[in-house]
């Protein structure tokens, strides 16, 4: 009987996936238990998309303490890697090459440099999770071409939700038995490899640590390859959490929204040990996760003390809701969502200056940094003949009569465009174009830059237009005298990343 019924308080952990995810019969069950609780706390580490959301109705936030062991995003090694399409819905076995050869940075940027097998502190060997395959075929022949490829080099695990496969070039029988010592129920497929079903990844490297290096003749890496199944909620250790990961490899589809993309870092968690994290992504996706994790910090912040306390009859939703953020706090994986609508963000341009317009945190917390304040342009004396006289007056230089640049435009252009133009393997004509120049290049008129252009092929409108479907924004400015040269607000970073 419900008025028999004993009052209590409900916890919701994952609550950004289970209370404010998309309706499916594990909602429809939450929300029974959500209506006969006498309080509700919701729990999650990926809020922000939470408190924008139109249904978020909470009466106060609050950030738990952090666990002194815990190894959160700040604490990760990054070592960049470049972009590279994830093969998410497509078989690949009819393109050429082999799996490493195709992703050539995989091969040797990564598994080159993890191969050694020395252990670290705390006894274990490096553990990577390779996720840069989502279709179950392409996990296993990306596990038998390293082990054709480094041969000893590797114990390989393939783990999906069908089974788990381990690969190494030493899996005697004896190993077999010992897998199944461990109450693995284990087939064996060939000379290299068992397949394990109704297991999970814990037991397996359990039974690894336990069992299988002692019949060895020398421990090696443990590569774990996986992509759905190790998301939110699973933990890639062993059973005794003395093992866990010491390296991940990430490549994120464009579409995958923020919150999966943290859920992603499988190597976060609280640890004993000094074991140092490696996370290989490309840049974009490194500094998502940055800018991610300091936005989450700064919205509960000001809601709570910034907004909320100077009025107290505003709720935390309202303070929220009319929160303005600088425009480049924000990312564009924010405004992808799987699931209902959420409220918009007030975004704000900066100042021309440079400086931050919310009144939030400062851009040098987010790592970002401020453009340097203009600087006084120099006067240069022009002497003239006025009636036979010599008269001295002053004027500004050529760079006077260049309107200045939309700050959001100019944030774009010299921190997304710039490093990616920069790199050497970017083999795009528009990136050629400006590795090939000088960020004190003039061309003495509009032909000669024009074709400059087309030797690459790029258009005028490319680079001379403001920012728009077909044109990267106005780069490039007609001077006075007519010659043409790149925008003077952006020499100094064209100069820092070309140069």
């Amino acid at each position: 009987d419900a008025e028999e019924a004993l009052p209590f308080h409900l916890i919701v952990d994952e609550a950004d996936k289970l209370a404010y995810g998309l309706d499916g019969p594990v909602k429809q069950q939450l929300e029974v238990l959500v209506d006969g609780a006498s309080s509700v706390s919701f729990v999650t580490a990926t809020a922000y998309e939470v408190m924008r959301d139109e249904r978020f109705k909470c009466c106060d936030i609050y950030r738990l303490p952090r666990h002194p062991n815990y190894k959160g995003i700040e604490d990760l090694h990054w070592v960049e890697i470049p972009h590279k399409k994830k093969n998410a819905r497509r078989d690949t076995s009819t393109t050429t090459g082999s799996p490493l050869e195709r992703d050539p940075d995989l091969w040797h940027l990564v598994l080159e440099r993890e191969c050694d097998n020395d252990l670290f502190e705390n006894g274990q060997p490096r553990i990577g999770l390779i996720k840069t395959e989502s279709v179950i075929e392409n996990q296993i022949k990306l596990a038998n071409d390293i082990h054709v490829k480094m041969p000893d080099r590797f114990l390989t695990i393939v783990f999906n939700s069908s089974k788990i496969v381990i690969k190494c070039c030493e899996l005697t029988t004896a190993i077999v038995h010992a897998l199944k010592a461990c109450k693995i129920k284990s087939k064996v497929k060939d000379g290299h490899s068992v397949c394990v079903t109704r297991s999970n990844i814990r037991d397996v490297l359990n039974a690894v640590r336990t069992r299988l290096f002692e019949d060895w003749s020398a421990i090696r890496p443990i590569l774990i390859i996986s992509d759905l199944v190790s998301q939110r909620g699973v933990h890639l250790r062993d059973s005794g959490y003395q093992w866990h990961l010491s390296f991940e490899v990430l490549r994120a589809c464009k579409t995958t929204t923020v919150p999966a993309l943290i859920q992603d870092l499988r190597i976060l968690g609280i640890y004993a040990d000094n074991v140092p994290l490696t996370l290989y992504c490309d840049k974009e996706v490194r500094d998502v996760l940055r800018l991610e994790i300091k936005a989450l910090d700064e919205m509960t912040t000001r809601a709570k003390d910034d907004v909320a306390r100077e009025r107290p009859d505003m709720s935390i939703p309202e303070a929220i809701t009319g929160m303005p953020l600088d425009v480049r706090k924000t990312t564009d994986r924010r405004q992808l969502r799987h699931g209902p609508a959420r409220l918009p963000v007030r975004k704000v341009a900066p100042r021309p200056d440079g400086t931050s317009a919310d009144g939030g945190f400062d851009l040098a917390d987010y790592g970002i940094v401020s453009p340097p304040p203009p600087v006084a342009r120099p006067v240069v004396a022009i002497a003239r003949a006025v009636n036979g006289d010599v008269v001295g007056h002053a004027v500004d230089n050529a760079a006077a009569a260049v309107p200045p640049m939309d700050p959001a435009e100019f944030h774009h252009l010299t921190t997304k465009l710039f490093p990616k133009w920069a790199r050497s393997d970017n083999d795009a004509a528009i990136a050629r174009f400006f590795r090939s120049i000088r960020f004190d290049q003039t061309f003495r008129n509009m032909d000669e830059f024009k074709a400059y252009c087309q030797t690459f092929p790029v258009t005028v409108e490319h680079v001379m237009r403001p920012r728009g479907k077909w044109s990267f924004g106005q780069l490039f400015v007609i001077m006075r005298g007519g010659h043409v040269a790149l925008h003077p607000q952006i020499r100094t970073q064209f100069e820092r990343d070309f140069c």
